[in-house]
C-alpha cells in the first residue's frame, strides 16, 4: 500500500482548534486539518483558514466528508418532508402541484395536522392571538419530536408512503439500532 501523503482542509470548525498532523516523508511537506462545520459559511471560512498556510507549490488535496453520525430528529423531519412531497406530487399531481420540492408546504400541512395552534395569551394590554405551532415554535422537547415523528410515520404508512429510516435519534428510540 502506498504511503499516505495527507490532506489539507478536510473538515474544520470555526472557533475550534484544527488538528495538525505533519506527515514526515522525505521532500514532502503535508498537513492534515480536521474538524466539523455546521454550516456552508463555516465550511468555507475553515477551508480559507486551512489553506492560508499552504504555499501551493505542490498539488493540494481537499477532502470533504459527510459526518455519518446520528442525525437529530429535525434532520429526519426535513428528509421526510421532502420525501413525502415527492410522493404526493407524483401520486396526486393536481392536488399537490404547488408544493415546493424542499418540503416547506408539507411542513406547514404536517404542523397543522399534528401540532395544532398555540393558545391565545394576554400580556399586559396586548393580546397575542393563537398561531400555528411549528417544528421550532414553541420549542419542542426531544420526546415531543420523537412523538411527532412517530405520528408522521404512522400517517405516511396509512396513505401508502414508506419513509426512509436514516440512522438517527428516532431510529435509536424505536430500537432499530
Amino acid at each position: 500500500m502506498a504511503p499516505r501523503v495527507g490532506k489539507a482542509g478536510s473538515r474544520a470548525q470555526v472557533g475550534s482548534r484544527s488538528k495538525v498532523v505533519p506527515i514526515d516523508l522525505p521532500g514532502v511537506k503535508a498537513e492534515e486539518y480536521q474538524g466539523k462545520a455546521n454550516s456552508r459559511e463555516a465550511l468555507i471560512e475553515s477551508i480559507e483558514s486551512a489553506t492560508a498556510t499552504i504555499d501551493f507549490k505542490y498539488p493540494v488535496k481537499i477532502k470533504i466528508e459527510h459526518d455519518a453520525g446520528v442525525m437529530d430528529c429535525y434532520a429526519v423531519f426535513w428528509i421526510w418532508m421532502r420525501h413525502i412531497t415527492l410522493h404526493v406530487k407524483e401520486r396526486w399531481p393536481d392536488a399537490y402541484a404547488k408544493f415546493d420540492h424542499k418540503g416547506n408546504a408539507m411542513h406547514d400541512m404536517v404542523c397543522q395536522m399534528f401540532l395544532g395552534m398555540t393558545k391565545p395569551a394576554k400580556v399586559g394590554k396586548t393580546i397575542i392571538h393563537a398561531r400555528q405551532k411549528t417544528l421550532t415554535s414553541p420549542r419542542m422537547s426531544k420526546g415531543e419530536l420523537i412523538d411527532l415523528l412517530r405520528r408522521i410515520e404512522e400517517w405516511a404508512i396509512s396513505v401508502g408512503i414508506a419513509l426512509p429510516q436514516p440512522r438517527s435519534e428516532y431510529t435509536q428510540h424505536k430500537g432499530l439500532e
